[in-house]
């Protein structure tokens, strides 16, 4: 066993953990469902039975504008278990798939309907200051706010969830968050599945406190961020999907506060990445598993064409025993001659010498050592009144961030920018083929250092840039840049 998988299983796969002297227990009461898939990863890859995956999979509804409300819901997780949720809609937990063409304007009516501040971030997307969703802009209960701007960003799969200061990690755990996908005339062009095959699979990780999804957080949580028993996709646990023998297209976004996943399939069935976080890839990569952080998305293209009639397969993560997260029953008869296209799109690749600076930014976890403040960047964490980087409008720079002597792995998100990553040293020492198109979101494991190229736009005004391990940013890792 390679030895970053080892530690990351021993990481996240213990239930409690010495720190610092202390044994940090998990001590919330699960129900019997979340026991039982949790003892199902510790002993065999094969003991969850076909038979418990018996919810259909829920397909989020489609809508182009209109009104979004984050409210108090109910969502049913699965048929054994109801729980006290947040969503967009009344009657379930997440919100709608928010679907966009390149160039026209994103109008959103946002009304806050909780008790306590929220706002709307559009996650990936470059909108102007004013309207990217900065964590001290916020909407108070019972206040409405108007997002318009023109989205102007490639063809991909991005997000939107809540961003208010010390909030964020319990309002996107508690179901605040959804999809959005931008299309353009460069992606029609290819005739990728659409209609019933293509899937959104947003996956989080949940825990059930006194038989609800309240959030709550204990010392060993907010080191590590908080890992849940059970694992949802659009909402639902242990969803099963009827598909044919046809060639899937599966928009998939971790939208988990902290665990990282290794996806794949459960016969080892291959599959093409055709695009990450800001849009379609070159070309296709033909995998067998995927890693995948924290806020980060994946487009693969999934080909069940030879699977024979009845066949069930399963999407895996690899990264925790083969646990299994969703199942696909192979069971219509579909005639499909769709072939991958040999070109996907074309990458105009930064030249690092066209940068003006270079910034440096070291990530730390200082809190292991007994000091009051966990997470850090630069030895800082955040503070709004500071604005820690100003950049000039119309520039490109490179940002390195530095993880080398670190302990936990930090997904790192940038607003208001996409960017190019140019290296990563020691860790994996690599960069995987998600990382060869625009991101915005990248992971830097315990032992690395990513350097990344980042051409900033004309439009001014303040941005942050934070760990998307939900407690991390809620424990401060965050710092704000302006644009000037």
């Amino acid at each position: 066993m390679k030895r970053g998988v080892f530690l990351n299983r021993l990481i996240y796969g213990l239930p409690h953990l010495m720190i610092g002297g202390q044994l940090l227990l998990h001590s919330s009461c699960r129900k019997d469902l979340m026991v039982r898939e949790n003892d199902d990863h510790n002993t065999s890859s094969n003991n969850s039975t076909v038979d418990e995956f018996k919810t259909p999979l829920n397909i989020p509804k489609v809508i182009n504008g209109g009104n979004l409300n984050a409210q108090y819901t109910s969502a049913n997780l699965s048929s054994e278990f109801s729980t006290r949720a947040l969503g967009y809609d009344q009657g379930g937990i997440l919100g709608p798939t928010l679907s966009l063409e390149k160039g026209e304007m994103l109008n959103i009516q946002f009304t806050n309907q909780m008790g306590e501040n929220s706002n709307i971030h559009w996650h990936g997307l470059t909108p102007p200051a004013n309207m990217d969703g900065h964590p001290e802009d916020i909407i108070a209960s019972g206040q409405s706010f108007r997002y318009l701007f023109k989205v102007d960003n490639r063809a991909g799969t991005y997000w939107y969830h809540p961003h208010p200061v010390h909030h964020t990690a319990s309002q996107v755990y508690k179901g605040l968050a959804g999809m959005i996908y931008v299309r353009d005339s460069i992606e029609k062009e290819l005739n990728l599945p659409s209609g019933d095959r293509e899937i959104p699979l947003i996956i989080q990780d949940k825990k059930a406190i006194d038989n609800s999804l309240e959030y709550s957080v204990n010392q060993h949580e907010v080191i590590w961020g908080l890992m849940g028993d059970f694992v949802c996709i659009n909402g639902v646990h242990q969803p099963f999907l009827s598909a044919g023998t046809s060639t899937y297209r599966l928009r998939i976004l971790n939208g988990s506060n902290a665990r990282t996943y290794d996806l794949g399939f459960s016969n080892d069935l291959p599959f093409h990445l055709i695009g990450s976080d800001c849009g379609l890839l070159e070309q296709s990569h033909a995998l067998n598993a995927l890693t995948i952080g924290p806020a980060e998305r994946a487009d693969i293209l999934v080909d069940f064409s030879k699977q024979n009639m009845n066949t069930t397969v399963f999407l895996i993560d690899k990264n925790n025993y083969d646990r299994k997260l969703m199942k696909f029953v192979i069971e219509k008869e579909h005639n499909d001659n769709f072939e991958i296209p040999n070109q996907l799109s074309t990458i105009d690749k930064l030249n690092p010498e066209s940068a003006s600076k270079t910034r440096r930014f070291t990530l730390s976890d200082h809190g292991m050592m007994g000091r009051n403040q966990v997470h850090e960047i630069n030895g800082k964490s955040y503070d709004k009144y500071r604005i820690d980087e100003v950049v000039k409008s119309n520039t490109t720079e490179i940002w390195e961030f530095d993880n080398t002597n670190g302990v936990v792995d930090h997904p790192m998100h940038l607003h208001g920018v996409q960017f190019q990553i140019l290296e990563r040293i020691g860790g994996r020492n690599q960069l995987t083929p998600s990382e060869t198109a625009y991101k915005d979101t990248f992971l830097v494991r315990a032992g690395e250092k990513v350097k990344i190229i980042i051409p900033f736009g004309s439009d001014k005004g303040k941005y942050v840039f934070h760990c998307h391990n939900l407690e991390h940013e809620n424990n401060g890792m965050m710092l704000q840049y302006e644009i000037t």
